[in-house]
C-alpha cells in the first residue's frame, strides 16, 4: 500500500538533467514512470537557487507520500492499509523552506495541496487540503 515513488531509478536525481520547459515545468520523472513535475509558476525563487532543494525533496519523496496517505486515512477513519485513489501530480515551492504536493483523485474530479515545512533535517506535514496548522506530533503513537 505504501512506498509508491520507492523506486528511486524511475526519478531523475541529477539536477545537470532537470530542463525548465517553455510552460515553466522541470520534470523529475518521465511521463512512462511517476510524471512529476516541478511548477515553477508557483515557484518563490529560481530554479537555479532551488536545485539543492529539489533535489532533497526527490530524495524524500516517498516518506512524504507515504505521510500523506497515512494523515489521509486518519482523518477519515479508514484502515491504515486503504489504498487511495490520489496520485502526486505536480510539486511547487511557496517559500523558503516549504514544499507543496498538489495531489490530484482518480475516481473524483478533484484536486488539492498537501503543505510540508522542511527545518530541523525533516519535513513536517503543515496543510493537507482545507486542514491547516496541523501539529507536528499528529502522527504519534500511529
Amino acid at each position: 500500500m505504501y512506498d509508491r515513488y520507492s523506486d528511486t531509478s524511475k526519478f531523475i536525481t541529477d539536477p545537470s538533467e532537470w530542463v525548465l520547459d517553455g510552460n515553466g515545468f522541470v520534470y523529475i520523472s518521465g511521463e512512462d514512470d511517476y510524471d512529476i513535475a516541478v511548477d515553477f509558476e508557483r515557484c518563490f525563487c529560481s530554479f537555479e537557487e532551488l536545485k539543492p532543494f529539489i533535489a532533497l525533496v526527490v530524495e524524500h519523496l516517498n516518506e512524504l507520500d507515504n505521510t500523506v496517505r497515512r494523515f489521509d486515512n486518519k482523518q477519515h477513519g479508514f484502515s491504515p492499509l486503504r489504498e487511495t485513489n490520489d496520485y502526486l501530480n505536480l510539486i511547487s515551492f511557496p517559500k523558503s523552506c516549504f514544499v507543496t504536493l498538489e495531489y490530484v483523485c482518480t475516481d473524483v474530479n478533484s484536486q488539492f495541496d498537501v503543505l510540508f515545512e522542511y527545518k530541523n533535517e525533516r519535513f513536517y506535514l503543515k496543510e493537507f487540503g482545507l486542514l491547516k496548522d496541523i501539529p507536528e506530533d499528529w502522527d504519534e503513537g500511529v
